[in-house]
């Protein structure tokens, strides 16, 4: 994991953060303020030395689903927004005035992907900056189960892993000739069959050799976890609590008590 400033702050710091970060992302329907909230992750990024390109890689397979949720809230009713937004007309798709594209119908697409585009941003923030002893550190802390523990930090763990064995698989499908993504819909999920076997056989066998690691290593032979260091606040830590506390109470004022970031 690349070191960077966030990646030393108490993890349960980035856990609260993080919690705050997904709560904030549905307090707002106006978006430019779940864009403005954005560029606040966006900083905090660029902040703390994290790569962004990391969150636009996150990004990128989402594209066609972005597309496709702001085709469909654009040329349907909105609901939830002012009668205003909806008789706003932008443009006709078909001739003679059918299939209309509304003002309101793009306020709820853009809405929507910003909600998207923060809940990943938030998810990209804490799994880059937060190791898996930090996050066992954190179950222990909340008293969770033995089982659950183990669960959690296993799943975030493969994540990263099978991405990089997809990758190899691709590469070595390619230097073979296979075509990839052609031939249609129909081509493309055909040509992914070679892609999807291997890697369902690898994530398998990765998953039997982990359960005989853990094994080896004792891992059940007592339901208490021991941990190598304790966990302890900062003056970096505060200072970042106190930050991510008045920007939950900034949002809760603008939204609750003046009304605001609300159409």
């Amino acid at each position: 994991m690349e070191t960077n400033k966030l990646s030393v702050l108490d993890v349960r710091l980035k856990a609260f953060f993080f919690l705050v970060m997904i709560a904030l992302v549905f307090f707002f329907n106006h978006p430019l303020y779940n864009l403005c909230l954005l560029l606040i992750m966006i900083g905090i990024m660029r902040w703390g030395r994290l790569s962004i390109r990391g969150f636009f890689n996150m990004t990128i397979p989402m594209l066609p689903v972005f597309l496709i949720i702001l085709l469909f809230t654009l040329f349907t009713q909105p609901y939830g927004l002012p009668q205003v937004y909806s008789e706003k007309e932008l443009f006709h798709l078909l001739p003679g005035g059918g299939l209309a594209a509304t003002l309101g119908g793009l306020v709820l697409g853009l809405n929507f992907l910003f909600r998207i585009l923060m809940m990943i941003a938030a998810t990209y923030l804490f799994i880059s900056t937060t190791s898996v002893d930090d996050i066992l550190l954190l179950m222990n802390q909340l008293k969770a189960s033995y089982s659950m523990s183990i669960l959690l930090t296993t799943a975030i763990t493969f994540i990263p892993t099978m991405n990089h064995k997809k990758d190899l698989i691709l590469q070595a499908q390619r230097a073979r000739g296979a075509t990839i993504r052609q031939g249609g819909v129909f081509g493309q999920l055909r040509s992914f069959v070679p892609i999807m076997v291997p890697l369902i056989t690898n994530s398998i066998l990765m998953a039997n050799n982990l359960a005989i690691a853990m094994t080896n290593r004792g891992y059940g032979a007592s339901r208490q976890l021991t941990m190598m260091r304790d966990l302890s606040f900062t003056r970096q830590d505060w200072l970042f609590t106190g930050l991510t506390a008045l920007l939950l109470i900034v949002a809760v004022i603008l939204r609750f008590a003046l009304g605001m970031g609300i159409l």
